[in-house]
């Protein structure tokens, strides 16, 4: 998987997702489910655990909410709610729909450096000058928020572990305050950064 190309490999994932789209047979997803996994046994476990209980309950979350809430013939009914066949097959389809686009995107990223992935879009999208479409800025902006958002986010965690030491807000009026204070510093220091960097190279 490492030796394909970005290009190839953002080809394949656009292919993919296409064709989960354009047909909704069980047993292909199950394939292509299958198969990601078989390549992902080859990615170590630490990265593949990044993530994991937001995508499990996003999962989840889909499925209950399309097999209880779907019309259809009744398998079983317990007061207001009740699953239908239609239900149980249209839920196993989202879910696993919604799946396998997740995991074919922790497999792209975790087997292709996230500049190179960059690169690659903004040459997919460069034809899109000629249109007078911006699509340098929009890989520049892309580029910047992937590269800056795990910085912020775990400088967003060290920030409210200090903060809690010294004071714990009490009432929504103290909450919204301590919260607004954070968002606050968190929003200067990121901005320092971004100005400390301005002159590095992200590669378009």
């Amino acid at each position: 998987m490492k030796s394909l190309s970005p290009k190839t490999k953002i080809c394949a994932y656009i292919g993919m997702i296409l064709l989960l789209f354009f047909t909704s047979s069980l047993y292909l997803y199950l394939g292509i489910l299958l198969f990601i996994l078989i390549l992902l046994l080859n990615i170590p476990i630490s990265t593949i655990k990044k993530g994991c209980i937001p995508i499990i309950l996003f999962v989840l979350f889909t499925f209950i909410g399309n097999i209880l809430f779907y019309p259809g013939r009744i398998i079983y009914s317990i007061g207001p709610l009740s699953i239908s066949y239609e239900g149980l097959d249209r839920a196993s389809i989202l879910s696993l729909r919604v799946l396998i686009m997740i995991l074919g995107a922790k497999l792209l990223t975790a087997t292709t450096p996230i500049q190179d992935i960059i690169d690659a879009l903004g040459k997919f999208l460069l034809p899109l000058e000629r249109l007078r479409i911006p699509a340098r800025e929009f890989v520049l902006i892309m580029g910047l928020t992937i590269k800056y958002l795990p910085r912020i986010y775990k400088e967003s965690e060290e920030l409210y572990r200090d903060a809690i030491k010294d004071y714990r807000p009490d009432g929504i009026v103290a909450r919204l305050s301590f919260s607004a204070g954070l968002l606050s510093e968190l929003f200067i220091k990121s901005l320092l950064k971004a100005e400390n960097s301005e002159g590095e190279d992200i590669g378009l």
